[in-house]
C-alpha cells in the first residue's frame, strides 16, 4: 500500500461529520485526537484506520472490551502510528490510546463492576500495542537506503 500523502490545511478543510458523528453522538467531545485527524476525507480514513488490530489481521483483535466498541478509539491511535516520525510519537500515541478508552469507557458505562473489567482490559490493549506496536509504527518509515 503506498503511504498517502496527507497534508491537511487546517484554514481550508472543515471537520468531518461522517469521522466524528458516532451512533449521533460528538466523538469531539469525549475522545482526543490531533485536529488533522477530526478533518480526514472518508478515503483517507479508511486507508488509515481499521479499527482494533493489525492492518490486514485485525479480526485476530475484538473492537470491543466487553460487548463496548472501542473502535473510535483504535482508529485514533492507527492515525497517531500514520502520522508519527519518533519513538516519543508512538509512545505518545499508545497514551493517548489508553486514555481515549478510559475515557469511553466512563462515558459508556454505568455499573462499577463493568467499569473495573473495562479497565483492566483496557489495560491490556495498551501494554500490547505498547510491547507490540513497533512493527506497525515503523512500517514504511524506515527506509534501508537512509539507515
Amino acid at each position: 500500500m503506498a503511504k498517502l500523502d496527507i497534508k491537511i490545511d487546517l484554514e481550508e478543510r472543515l471537520d468531518n461529520p461522517q469521522i466524528f458523528n458516532y451512533k449521533g453522538e460528538d466523538l469531539r467531545k469525549f475522545l482526543d485526537a490531533p485536529p488533522e485527524y477530526w478533518k480526514l476525507t472518508l478515503k483517507e480514513h479508511r486507508e488509515i484506520c481499521n479499527r482494533a488490530g493489525p492492518k490486514g489481521y485485525g479480526w485476530l483483535v475484538p473492537d470491543t472490551i466487553w460487548f463496548l466498541n472501542i473502535g473510535e478509539c483504535a482508529n485514533i491511535h492507527d492515525f497517531d502510528y500514520f502520522t508519527g516520525k519518533t519513538i516519543k510519537d508512538k509512545e505518545r500515541g499508545d497514551r493517548t490510546f489508553l486514555n481515549n478508552m478510559i475515557r469511553w469507557i466512563l462515558h459508556k458505562t454505568k455499573t462499577d463492576l463493568m467499569k473495573w473489567l473495562r479497565f483492566g482490559r483496557a489495560q491490556k490493549y495498551f501494554s500490547a500495542v505498547c510491547i507490540k506496536g513497533g512493527p506497525a509504527f515503523w512500517k514504511g518509515k524506515n527506509n534501508i537506503n537512509e539507515l
